[in-house]
């Protein structure tokens, strides 16, 4: 659990070493969680994390100094698909873990998205066996807010 209070920012200039320890740590603590393997990123160049925090919207939760947690979050870029988000690469770290900092996470995460995506959100990632039920509530509450929005939208066309 965590003691201090949990700051959120996104990810940028100066953290990538911090990102880079935390991812490699999520790739190894959590292997199904990512489409990525440990084996692959582990030998990666500073500066291709430095690269990924400068051009994607990579979300921090930190206690104090320290990065407790990340989820990153991009829109897809054909035409077609524009209107729609992705979340990617959450991961807390074990001993955070229980003090509501994913819960933090998402809801920033989503809060960005409603800012840089309309009028569609897709929120989806992989979920570790026993961490599933927390994301599976926000996930239907978010999708009855949307259900909700479009019954209004289809109203008044």
């Amino acid at each position: 659990m965590s003691a201090a209070p949990i700051e959120m920012r996104r990810l940028g200039p100066g953290d990538d070493a911090a990102y880079r320890e935390i991812r490699l740590e999520a790739l190894a603590d959590s292997p199904h969680a990512f489409s990525s393997t440990f084996e692959s990123e582990q030998d990666q160049p500073l500066d291709r994390f430095a690269t990924r925090l400068a051009d994607d919207f990579v979300l921090g939760a930190f206690s104090g100094p320290h990065l407790v947690g990340v989820a990153g979050f991009y829109v897809q870029p054909k035409p077609k698909h524009r209107h729609k988000g992705m979340l990617w690469g959450m991961y807390v770290r074990p001993e955070h873990r229980a003090a509501g900092i994913g819960r933090k996470l998402v809801e920033a995460i989503i809060e960005h998205a409603r800012r840089h995506v309309e009028p569609d959100v897709v929120v989806r990632d992989a979920v570790e066996p026993g961490r599933d039920v927390a994301m599976n509530q926000h996930a239907l509450h978010d999708l009855a807010q949307r259900r909700e929005v479009g019954r209004q939208r289809t109203k008044f066309l």
